[in-house]
């Protein structure tokens, strides 16, 4: 597996979050619209060039109170949400543009990148189910080459959950891993195999005295209460 500095490289999460290489919102309107709401539109994508995110926001709520199915609307509102740090948000409305409009390259990659930032913040929380949850979108988002690389990231994540699950040492906790994470073959046998060997442990009880002799009769015990009676019958109370 991959180690995580790898992956994930050795920044902190404040500096991880950068500018895009390119314009990330849609700045004309959509077409046939009537001319006030494209003036909303534009005046959105004002707000949103001079990064005032707040009153972006407000605006693009405004816009998609007329027109809920503006893939450019959801898009761009996402990325102003994004601005303000409310990557949860971004991430939902950037979910929306992607189901209007599948195909187009500047929203899936809006997405990739956010939920990317998103996994990386996770990651650095330690948080490492949530991570995996956000990788396992973006590969679905991916070519096959990005693909196998967050699957990559993936395996080293499930890794270190897997290293928790052995500090827990629990047959609970081994059920959970093996549910979560089933196509990692190599960690979900070695699981298996911790499971039966903590199957195999049972505690430590001897009583010695109670042991069966040949004779089928158990042992000490029965010597007690004979030892009992002799005391009782050897017992002679004087006149």
């Amino acid at each position: 597996m991959l180690a995580l500095v790898g992956l994930f490289g050795c920044q902190s999460v404040s500096s991880i979050k950068g500018p895009f290489e390119e314009k990330s919102y849609f700045d004309s309107p959509p077409p046939d619209i009537v001319p006030m709401d494209a003036a909303l539109f534009n005046r959105a994508v004002d707000y949103q060039e001079k990064r005032q995110s707040l009153s972006a926001i407000e605006i693009w709520q405004e816009f998609l109170k007329t027109y809920p199915d503006s893939y450019e609307a959801h898009n761009n509102l996402g990325m102003a949400y994004y601005i303000n740090d409310e990557v949860g948000t971004a991430i939902k409305e950037l979910e929306i543009a992607h189901s209007l409009e599948p195909s187009e390259r500047k929203i899936k990659k809006n997405l990739v990148d956010v939920l990317k930032f998103k996994a990386r913040m996770l990651k650095e929380t330690r948080d490492y189910h949530s991570a995996i949850g956000h990788l396992r979108r973006i590969a679905k988002l991916s070519d096959l080459d990005e693909r196998r690389l967050i699957e990559l990231r993936i395996e080293a994540l499930q890794g270190q959950v897997f290293s928790e699950v052995k500090r827990a040492n629990s047959v609970s906790a081994y059920e959970d891993f093996i549910r979560l994470y089933p196509e990692n073959t190599e960690l979900v046998q070695e699981a298996k195999q911790r499971m039966q060997a903590l199957g195999q442990k049972q505690p430590a009880v001897d009583f010695p005295d109670l042991a069966v002799d040949d004779s089928g009769k158990t042992g000490g015990l029965p010597d007690m209460v004979e030892e009992e009676t002799l005391i009782r019958e050897e017992t002679v109370t004087l006149p």
